[in-house]
Order: C-alpha cells, then structure tokens, then sequence
C-alpha cells in the first residue's frame, strides 16, 4: 500500500524506497517511522535486488533515522541512495546507508548538532544535556565511519551557526565524502559519463589480460586528453570522430610512443655506460693489487738479501788502491786467454 512519506516501487531488478518527509512521528502526522516501515524493509533485505533510496526530507527523530539506517546498512553494496532537494538533520543518517551516494546538483544537505527539550530540575536538565552529547556522539561515529572524514572536521561542521550548521551544496558535501558523486544534469551528461566510465572499465579489465600496463596507460591518457580538448561526443558508448581529431589522435599517440622509446633509449644508454664505469674501477683494483703483490714479493727478496761488505786494507797487506778489478782477474782466466788466442788477439 502506497504511503505519503514512504513509497515502494519494484520495477526489474531493482527496488525503489521513496522516503519523502518527516523521519519518526510528529505533532501532526505520522511520518517515517521505523515500526511502520520495519516489515517492507525485512522483505526486500530477504530478497537480491538492488535498492535505491531516494530521500527528500527535512529530517526528524533520530532514533527512527539510525534503526532505518542499519537496516538498509545490513543490505550491502546493493544499496544506492539518491538526495534530491533537501537533505537534512536526520535525514543524512538514512542517506549513509548507500555504498553510492549521490546528490542533486540543485540540492542542499545539512548536518548539525540534536536538539531536544528538557523540563524539570537541574538534575534532569543534565540528565537531557548528556543525553544530546551521547546522540551527538552517535551521529558523528556514523559520519566518521561511512565518509572517513575526520572527527574535527565533522564537529566544526555541526558546531557551525550556534550548532545548527551549515547547507552544503553537491561539491562540497561529495568534498567531506557525505556524497560520492552527483546526479547528471540531464540525459546527455548521463550519456557522456557512462561512455567515459565504460572506457575506465575496459582498460582495466584489459590490462589483466596483458602485461604491458605502461602501454595501455599511455594511450589512454592520450585519448582520455583529446577527448576532454575536443569534446568528442559520446552516442551509445562510442566516440564520434572527424578527420581533424582522429589525425590529433593519432598524432598524440605517436607522440607519446616516441617519447617512451626516447626515454627506454636514455635509460639504456645510461645502464651501460654505469656499467662500463663499474669494468673499468674494476679494472683498475685489480692492477692496483698486482701493482702491491709484486711489492710484496720484491720486499721480500730484499729482506732474504745478505748484505756486502766492502774489502777493506788490513792484516791483507792490501790496500784499496792494491785492489784488482773484476775486468783484469777476468781477463786472466784460462777460457778467455784461449779464446783470444784462438780469435789471434
């Protein structure tokens, strides 16, 4: 049955929750309570198709907002949720439940710090106060954990306006990660990011196919960048191209293959001549070592080495003047008297 604030419509495979006004009860109406919502909520997280949460409110009770959260939380990555106009208080609870989150561009998203009233004494005017820190500090754990933003980013947010914070349109809620993309404009857009998405998901899903990844990045950034310069337009998931960009683009990927094979051949060129300065250090150690080895060997005969005394005159009768010289013992010799002889000398 079809609800003012909560509405249901499966289409193929896939549910649409239409959350649309207060979240809990108020003065005047009922609004999106969890007891009420609780039974269709078990029935589709029972079921396998995907969810899309679409969420117009100004927000409400708490309480409400975190039991519809974990329930849709409890569903998985099959979970989108879509902020369209005024996304607020309570409400942005229910809108962490999407792995996807998006985001009108024309849309608003608010968080802030709960409010309650207290009536009583002063004991129960604490009692209230630290119950508001306790919900506060709920709130902020589900931000903080599904954004990863940090804690003192998210407080000085609600702290913003006197604790009632501050609307933030699209880019600046998908900047705190409370949002993960925004809605396209129109049909067109939605044309040309699925077209550039289909590309992303066939180059990766390429690249485990082959191992040359640097070659499939290279031509994809140039692509990718005479696309974005032309604005090549996307029909069908396929780029429509004119003689001028295709000759762009087969220039640019010349380019870029030029400028890979330039800097393999200056990484090369300078491989090797490292290499031929580690031979010739090599080289040069090795002289030095037989340079010190033959050192060594010659010290060592001169140590071995006795050392000559020189005749001196004395007891001999010989004085130094006396001394025969090796050139006339020599000629003396029988073998050389002979060969003079001999040779008629």
């Amino acid at each position: 049955m079809e609800k003012h604030y909560f509405n249901i419509v499966e289409s193929g495979d896939q549910v649409t929750i239409e959350v649309y006004g207060i979240i809990g009860e108020s003065w005047w109406d009922e609004g999106v309570t969890f007891k009420s919502v609780s039974d269709q909520l078990k029935e589709i997280a029972a079921g396998s198709k995907k969810v899309l949460v679409k969420i117009n409110s100004y927000g409400g009770d708490v309480n409400d907002a975190l039991a519809i959260f974990e329930t849709l939380r409890s569903m998985g990555d099959r979970v989108t949720t879509e902020c369209v106009g005024f996304c607020a208080s309570a409400a942005t609870i229910i809108a962490m439940a999407g792995s996807v989150r998006r985001m009108s561009s024309y849309g608003l998203f608010l968080i802030h710090k709960c409010s309650s009233g207290a009536w009583g004494n002063e004991n129960e005017v604490e009692a209230e106060l630290e119950a508001q820190r306790k919900v506060n500090e709920c709130m902020i754990k589900v931000y903080e954990d599904v954004t990863g933003c940090k804690r003192e980013k998210l407080e000085a947010l609600m702290n913003e306006n006197n604790g009632n914070g501050i609307w933030l349109n699209v880019d600046e809620a998908i900047e705190y990660g409370f949002i993960t993309e925004a809605i396209p404009d129109t049909k067109e857009d939605g044309k040309k990011k699925a077209f550039y998405e289909n590309m992303f998901k066939k180059l990766f899903t390429n690249h485990q196919k082959f191992s040359d990844m640097k070659k499939s990045i290279i031509a994809f950034a140039a692509l990718a960048a005479l696309l974005a310069m032309n604005e090549v337009e996307a029909k069908d998931n396929k780029a429509l191209f004119d003689d001028d960009q295709l000759k762009k683009l087969n220039d640019a990927l010349t380019n870029a293959e030029t400028a890979k094979v330039n800097a393999e051949t200056a990484k090369t060129a300078a491989e090797t001549a490292k290499a031929e300065a580690e031979n010739k250090l090599a080289a040069a150690e090795t002289e030095k070592a037989n340079l010190q080895a033959k050192v060594k060997e010659l010290q060592a005969i001169i140590d071995k080495t006795p050392a000559q005394e020189t005749p001196k005159g004395g007891s001999d009768n010989h004085t130094d003047d006396d001394q025969e010289s090796f050139e006339d013992w020599y000629a003396k010799q029988p073998h050389v008297i002979d060969a003079k002889r001999e040779l008629g000398l």
